[in-house]
């Protein structure tokens, strides 16, 4: 969707051109606008080359209009000014270029800066989207600032200057050091590709493996991604990271469980879950440790397991009722 919207900025933006330009530049602008056109035109038709169709395309629109879902995911809320956020600094630099640059950006590069900046404003998610776009925009405006003269000017072409000398003096010498730091990496095998036990649960899913655990499984959102890399098909997570995936409907049914929210149980029943995969530090797992109709059958620092106390699962409650959970460690 990003794509369509700097399409359509670009297109929004030369008919600006188009409108205020003289004459004598009005053809080469009207050509551009066709191309535009073409490319927008082609562009969807591609779009539309996939298993959902149309569909596709709506999703966006049909997830921006789930408000619940768009105020309890992390990645939609708007930014916490609070934090350590670059992107409060790059927001400020932008509005200081815009202030400082006497010409001033092109309708099309003002509609980018006011869209993607009113989409990162609204959620951290496009955030990234607005520093890509900008970027190309504020380089452009600084290079105009400093050719004008003055003091900061003199500066940054000082420290260009600097950096251009530098660079001719390098030479070649920065592709063969990374090159070589690259090749110094794989011989001593620095490079890992294996999952960081301390914060996925890699001990627990073993422990799955072995057990072969049946029925269905409630799980922790940030657990689920590795669930399904490591456990899928024999183990189907109630829910992911993906939450946008999931839709609102299931993601207040997730929460109204780790919350503890008035008929929590009931939805555990409804999706018939008999076991439950979480992380060890979090309210859910002291809770069940109190709780009579659970047990306890793994534990280590990252992940905990439970099973309901039922007919199919008493092998497991059998065999490890005497397991318990002191400081995040499981003891017998």
């Amino acid at each position: 969707m990003a794509g369509f919207i700097l399409l359509g900025a670009y297109l929004a933006g030369n008919m600006a051109s188009l409108a205020l330009a003289p004459d004598p530049e009005r053809g080469a602008l009207r050509r551009k606008l066709t191309q535009l056109s073409i490319a927008t035109g082609a562009c969807l038709a591609a779009a539309l080359i996939n298993p959902y169709g149309y569909r596709l395309l709506l999703f966006p629109f049909r997830l921006a209009t789930e408000t619940y879902l768009m105020n309890n995911v992390s990645e939609f809320l708007t930014p916490d000014f609070h934090d350590q956020l670059p992107f409060k600094y790059l927001l400020l630099l932008a509005v200081g270029v815009l202030a400082l640059w006497r010409k001033g950006p092109e309708p099309t590069e003002l509609m980018l800066m006011l869209g993607f900046g009113y989409m990162a404003l609204y959620a951290v998610r496009y955030i990234p989207l607005f520093a890509l776009v900008s970027a190309p925009i504020i380089a452009r405006g600084v290079t105009e600032i400093a050719q004008r003269g003055g003091t900061a000017a003199r500066v940054l072409r000082e420290r260009s200057e600097r950096l251009s000398r530098i660079d001719e003096r390098a030479g070649g010498f920065w592709p063969w050091a990374a090159a070589f730091a690259v090749a110094v990496s794989l011989i001593y095998g620095r490079p890992s590709h294996a999952f960081d036990a301390a914060e996925k649960p890699v001990a627990a899913c073993e422990f799955l493996m072995r057990q072969k655990i049946s029925g269905n499984m409630f799980n922790s959102d940030e657990f689920g991604d590795y669930l399904i890399y490591r456990g899928f098909p024999s183990y189907r997570v109630f829910i992911d990271g993906r939450l946008d995936m999931y839709g609102s409907d299931r993601l207040r049914e997730y929460n109204q469980v780790i919350r503890f929210e008035n008929g929590w149980e009931s939805v555990l029943e409804k999706y018939r879950v008999t076991w439950i995969l979480f992380e060890t530090d979090s309210r859910l797992t002291r809770f069940l440790l109190k709780e009579k109709d659970w047990a306890l059958i793994y534990a280590d620092p990252v992940a905990t397991i439970f099973v309901k106390k039922a007919p199919g699962n008493e092998r497991l409650r059998v065999q490890y009722q005497a397991l318990q959970l002191k400081g995040g460690q499981a003891t017998f």
